[in-house]
């Protein structure tokens, strides 16, 4: 009778089979359908060209990390910036700029938690949301990176290839208690940065860091 019923339940084992070659085709089904939904997921939740997380699922994450009736630890966003990204796309072209994101990408989600949200944000910018980190900690992340980016050469036949990053840095709850205001204030971290130069570091209600 058990091997009867285990052969009715799923459709596609002969009545002879028995129990055992049941079980694994189960088993087979149950996988083929955990990738399926893992590839769905990564259609919906990840940006095509760097592999990063989208805006749509940022924007996910955020609201319900700040909308949490009780935030028991800090969390920090940083903001990615590409210095002089549109010069590089002139001269290099739109195909090696595409390379130049990649790389940006993969430094990014190369030094972060499986906990954390590395995501592109827009064309040259990133966002990575920092769970259980304090501001402290976050430019210790962002000055690691601008580093990283900053010494790494995307064509080594050309010294001009080079290219560096900025980063402006807001945490909840100190400098924002929704997801607009935190984005605002990486915004405003932005400008100083980038009134300071390229190549830095700028983090909420504070001055240059390097």
């Amino acid at each position: 009778m058990q091997r009867f019923l285990s052969w009715i339940s799923y459709p596609g084992c002969p009545p002879d089979a028995g129990y055992v070659i049941c079980k694994h085709q189960v088993y087979y089904f149950r996988k083929t359908l955990e990738l399926h939904h893992k590839e769905l997921f990564d259609m919906a939740t990840r940006d095509g060209l760097t592999n990063l997380y989208n805006y749509r699922y940022l924007q996910t994450q955020l609201q319900n990390l700040m909308t949490q009736k009780r935030l028991t630890s800090s969390l920090s966003l940083v903001m990615v910036d590409t210095d002089n990204f549109n010069i590089y796309n002139d001269r290099y072209g739109h195909l090696k700029g595409d390379e130049i994101l990649q790389e940006i990408g993969r430094v990014l989600a190369e030094n972060t938690r499986d906990t954390d949200v590395p995501a592109r944000y827009g064309d040259d910018e990133f966002i990575v949301l920092l769970r259980e980190t304090n501001k402290e900690q976050a430019i210790v992340f962002a000055e690691r990176c601008v580093c990283l980016i900053g010494e790494y050469s995307f064509d080594a036949d050309d010294p001009h290839s080079k290219l560096t990053i900025s980063a402006r840095i807001t945490a909840a709850p100190e400098d924002a208690t929704d997801s607009e205001g935190l984005i605002a204030k990486a915004d405003e971290a932005l400008y100083a940065a980038k009134q300071a130069g390229c190549n830095q570091v700028h983090a909420a209600g504070t001055q240059e860091i390097a």
